[in-house]
């Protein structure tokens, strides 16, 4: 949790997993999906999945899902307004949420390239295939 207080992110969700072992983070304006043991409160994993890694990606060309470079630049712009308040004073990105599957061995959540499904469990997504 200390992660988190030292990157002045805010956490837009932690959810528990099915088992109640570990729990998830999605947080802003980093945008970092963080996983934690529950009884320790120690990071297990992070994924960086800020605007600023993908745009490198995006330009290295090393990105598994490749987006035609203008409607790159197009979710680009939504995703910084996601960040920004709107007339409410509401943030729109803080609705931002990093759920597990059923078996807690996935975790989804939503990035400027759509939907990300990463396996936390290997063992799990072995067996099944993924």
């Amino acid at each position: 949790m200390k992660l988190i207080l030292q990157s002045k992110s805010v956490p837009t969700c932690i959810t528990l997993s099915p088992d109640s072992s570990s729990f998830v983070t999605f947080s802003l304006p980093d945008r970092q999906i963080r996983i934690f043991n529950f009884l320790t409160g120690k990071i297990s994993r992070k994924y960086d999945e800020s605007l600023t890694t993908i745009q490198e990606m995006q330009q290295a060309g090393t990105t598994i899902y490749k987006v035609d470079d203008m409607e790159f630049g197009r979710r680009l712009a939504v995703e910084r307004e996601l960040e920004l308040p709107g007339p409410d004073g509401k943030v729109p990105g803080m609705w931002m949420n990093a759920i597990w599957d059923e078996t807690g061995s996935f975790i989804i959540y939503p990035t400027l390239l759509g939907i990300k499904g990463r396996c936390y469990r290997k063992v799990d997504c072995l067996k099944s295939g993924d």
